[in-house]
């Protein structure tokens, strides 16, 4: 007896399907949705954990043998399953209600398609959609989940295509076809595409229309302790399947210091940065000007503002917990915290209030100096814990700290303006912490 035919749909899907096979009378639309950065919030390698070349060979899939980031189903799973994640971060909620409609219409096929590998990405992908049908709680679940299959093309675009060629040429009743895509590159292709194949299926679906949907989404990005861990094991991953097929390059992921200081997470940086533009608008800085300040992605306001790359102290580190330790922990307790601080393995939660906008106006430096929200804390002989310390949101180069010396400088420039912001009651936390830096080193 020989086994039953699949049907189009069941050939391109990744999954089993969830349901039954629509019937090529019943789909009128087919609704594609790209699942990294379109319908969910992959995680993202941290620019500020990495050097810039060890960033690039993390993204690309020619350094490491596995494949690097994106070929990691670790970093996916972990960021699905990551504990206190809100749905909010997890997934593009406007994508999600598109795609919640999409499946509440029973003329519309739905389905996600993605670049991963069906091979290393199937038991991650089954995760996702148990998640997402949680998560948002859509009419009925996506009629298929198709990954890359090695059979359908060498490239992203050309796996895709295949795919949603197939789909055309069976619900041959379609007369609208719509991707949600969030690169550039993919979207241009598939314009290519349907317009190719609108022209070659005039005579037969002369009502067939397609659309493109540039999406955006906000970017995730992991614990950094976290990814440093899944990191190094994707590291060592790779190096065993050196060794197993003798061909290829080792690497180990080596740390220098970068500074230690207070950081604050994405969200908070733009809350801060749009406290800015408030400030700038007050004087009046012309549109152009704020669109071509050089804005940080990762500023740092430096425990040390003397010299922000140098290794702090432990006096200075345990003095500086200790005046803001609670009253129930205990002394291991403490010194086990200030240790793992220091070596880069714990940052500690601490807030700031915005007192001084400054904006100088020829080399565009712009920030703000900070108050402790508690105020000025002594730390004993006379010592107080606040100094000048600072943000840098946007300034030449690439330093992402001011020094003392540096924050006098521009202070003190004629056109350097100032504004008194402690009115306004801005706080913000940040994550005190030693911040390392690591790369890629040949074995």
């Amino acid at each position: 007896m020989s086994p039953p035919t699949m049907s189009p749909l069941e050939q391109v899907a990744s999954l089993p399907l969830g349901h039954d096979c629509p019937s090529v009378s019943q789909i009128k639309e087919i609704h594609i949705y790209d699942f990294d950065q379109t319908l969910y919030a992959s995680p993202l390698p941290n620019a500020a954990l990495y050097t810039p070349g060890t960033l690039n060979h993390l993204r690309f899939p020619n350094t490491l043998a596995n494949g690097g980031w994106f070929e990691c189903p670790d970093l996916l799973e972990y960021s699905i399953i990551a504990p206190n994640r809100p749905r909010e971060s997890k997934w593009n909620m406007k994508v999600c209600a598109l795609a919640a409609m999409s499946l509440a219409d029973e003329h519309v096929l739905a389905i996600v398609l993605t670049g991963r590998r069906e091979d290393t990405f199937s038991g991650v992908f089954k995760l996702a959609m148990d998640h997402f049908m949680r998560d948002i709680g859509p009419k009925r679940p996506f009629d298929a989940v198709c990954l890359k299959k090695p059979h359908l093309g060498t490239t992203t675009l050309q796996s895709k295509l295949s795919v949603i060629k197939t789909l055309l040429d069976h619900y041959s009743q379609a007369t609208q076809v719509r991707v949600y895509e969030d690169r550039e590159s993919q979207a241009r292709g598939f314009k290519r595409f349907f317009k190719e194949y609108i022209e070659s299926n005039s005579d037969f679906r002369p009502q067939l229309c397609a659309d493109v949907v540039m999406v955006s989404c906000d970017p995730y990005y992991l614990d950094p302790e976290v990814e440093l861990e899944l990191v190094m094991r994707m590291v060592q991953q790779s190096n065993e399947t050196v060794d197993r097929t003798r061909s290829g390059q080792k690497y180990t992921l080596s740390k220098s210091l970068q500074y230690s200081g207070f950081k604050v997470d994405a969200c908070t940086l733009k809350l801060i940065q749009h406290e800015a533009l408030k400030q700038l608008k007050k004087k009046n800085i012309p549109q152009d000007v704020i669109e071509s300040l050089n804005w940080r992605r990762s500023p740092v306001i430096p425990l040390d503002s003397e010299n922000p790359q140098r290794m702090v102290s432990s006096s200075r580190l345990y003095g500086f917990l200790n005046a803001f330790r609670a009253p129930d922990e205990g002394e291991s307790e403490f010194m086990k915290k200030a240790r793992d601080i220091k070596k880069g393995l714990r940052y500690e939660p601490y807030k700031w209030n915005l007192a001084d906008f400054f904006y100088e106006s020829t080399q565009g430096y712009l920030g703000f100096i900070l108050t402790d929200y508690k105020g000025p804390v002594q730390l004993g002989q006379g010592v107080s814990v606040m100094e000048d310390y600072a943000i840098l949101l946007a300034g030449p180069g690439t330093q992402d700290f001011l020094t003392d010396d540096q924050l006098d400088k521009i202070l003190g420039m004629k056109t350097c303006v100032s504004i008194d912001c402690e009115s306004t009651c801005f706080q913000f936390n940040s994550y005190l912490g030693v911040y390392f830096i690591y790369r890629l080193k040949n074995l």
